[in-house]
């Protein structure tokens, strides 16, 4: 991740490939997105060390950790900080000391600038949508600003509304791993309450984009990247592979208008184009709509086989 990793695809698939002729037992599981987690801009910057902005730090942090007191909000807090970043801005000291407090913090206080980089960051939503899909440190530079007065300014113009991926990727290097026979896709994502797109878009993302629309992936290799290859490699024998005997999680979907919908802005969104769901042979989704049960149950991990 970070653009002084943009281009080096091509290496990772040769360190893999270099494990594997050595014997060891290595894989690469992914997500066909070009970023990471995401997070509003107005939780990334730390306020002075003012008392109106001390205050604001524990609440940040409290928000940050899920120790906020219960009548805080993350509405409140946005509307708090917005304020206090406005009127700041012609006090130098101010802004000077929380900018080293979000660059530099001090032991007990997490900041994904300090741990990640600005440079590892892309706007993904924002107002202005020129900037979406700028890194950071370009956009900066191009508007003669710090990052940290660009994130400042954002805040006070858009409050939580602009968004960045703590993790930028070149969606070259996303092609050319998941191109791989031994790279798997997977979500690592969630359904409640998804804060990122991959939560509910992956693999309708897979299909209908990667697949149908940009031809980087045959339908056959991409559905065995989401099915018979993790099944292989987990080994769950029974799973994995439409055979008779095996334990019948199915999944029915149109090739020609599966897509996902799911966005940077609107992650919770609902993908489209998948008709019927079977857990055990028992229907989950039946014709587009979900059904009362709840099949779903936990898959106790074993050692992973030879991928081999």
């Amino acid at each position: 991740m970070a653009a002084a990793n943009f281009g080096k695809g091509p290496e990772i698939v040769s360190l893999m490939e270099a494990g594997m002729e050595r014997g060891q037992n290595v894989t690469v599981d992914m997500y066909p997105y070009d970023g990471a987690a995401t997070a509003p801009l107005v939780l990334l910057l730390y306020p002075g060390d003012d008392e109106r902005g001390t205050a604001l730090k524990e609440r940040l942090a409290g928000m940050m950790t899920g120790e906020s007191e219960d009548d805080d909000s993350r509405e409140q807090l946005t509307a708090d900080l917005r304020e206090y970043w406005r009127d700041i801005a012609s006090q130098p000291d101010l802004l000077a000391q929380a900018r080293v407090a979000t660059e530099e913090p001090p032991e007990g206080l997490y900041s994904w600038i300090d741990v990640v980089g600005y440079q590892s960051m892309r706007i993904v939503v924002s107002e202005q949508e020129e900037y979406e899909g700028r890194m950071v440190t370009e956009l900066a530079a191009e508007l003669d600003l710090a990052p940290f007065e660009l994130y400042r300014q954002l805040i006070v113009e858009e409050g939580d509304r602009a968004m960045v991926t703590l993790g930028a990727i070149q969606e070259a290097d996303v092609r050319v791993v998941m191109r791989q026979p031994w790279a798997m896709i997977s979500s690592d994502g969630a359904e409640v309450d998804p804060q990122h797109p991959r939560g509910r878009g992956t693999f309708p993302r897979l299909l209908g984009r990667y697949v149908r629309e940009w031809g980087a992936l045959d339908l056959e290799e991409a559905v065995h990247k989401i099915s018979g290859l993790p099944a292989r490699y987990l080994k769950l024998a029974d799973r994995g592979l439409l055979r008779e005997g095996a334990i019948a999680d199915v999944v029915v979907f149109d090739p020609e208008t599966i897509i996902d919908r799911a966005t940077w802005a609107e992650p919770t969104l609902y993908a489209e184009g998948v008709e019927h769901v079977f857990i055990g042979g028992e229907a989950a989704l039946s014709h587009g709509e979900p059904t009362e049960r709840r099949l779903g149950r936990f898959i106790p991990y074993t050692a992973a086989a030879d991928p081999s």
